[in-house]
């Protein structure tokens, strides 16, 4: 990155996150020719002023934009989760979500679902218990339904609450509307 030279001074912008802000304030030379930097750093409002050797700072710099590129490309930590079914889900075409449900598979019911192939693809199904102390038998935990979307339009997961076995009963039923754009 280039900086404008002002007077024997370089100054300028270096890297701009959200809480973070890296200014070069002023490059001197010592008597081996060495560059150093003064390099002032803002975050969350408080300022240092600090000199840097050039050598050290240079991979210090590049691992802050690197860092800063990521965060600002949206690292969510993952598709975003759904647990109402009155509300609906709006994704993209190419976009995962999780539609997650509370569940007890000692109970003898578990949760199946059923949606159109054409506009999802069922990515993971996984069961996981609460946090419990001792692992107490019995307790319960959440079902999540991990889906992608394929193509444009509206369509439905229908997740049905049942006994596995032939003649199961058939708990509740819950249906998640899903708008894909």
């Amino acid at each position: 990155m280039s900086l404008p030279n002002k007077g024997g001074r370089w100054e300028g912008l270096l890297y701009q996150g959200r809480t973070t802000k890296i200014l070069v304030v002023k490059v001197l030379r010592d008597n081996q020719d060495k560059s150093k930097t003064k390099v002032k750093a803002k975050l969350n409002g408080l300022e240092k002023l600090r000199r840097c050797n050039m050598k050290r700072l240079t991979p210090i710099l590049i691992l802050v934009v690197v860092i800063g590129s990521l965060l600002a490309t949206g690292c969510t930590g993952g598709p975003k989760v759904y647990t109402d079914p009155d509300k609906v889900i709006n994704v993209k075409v190419g976009q995962e979500f999780i539609i997650a449900l509370g569940a007890n598979p000692t109970t003898g019911y578990t949760w199946n679902e059923g949606f159109d192939g054409d506009f999802l693809q069922l990515i993971e199904n996984k069961y996981k218990p609460s946090d419990t102390k001792g692992g107490m038998v019995g307790a319960g935990g959440v079902r999540s339904f991990q889906f992608k979307a394929l193509k444009k339009g509206e369509t439905k997961v229908t997740l049905v609450h049942k006994q596995a076995w032939e003649g199961g009963n058939v708990g509740e039923t819950e249906v998640f509307r899903v708008s894909i754009s």
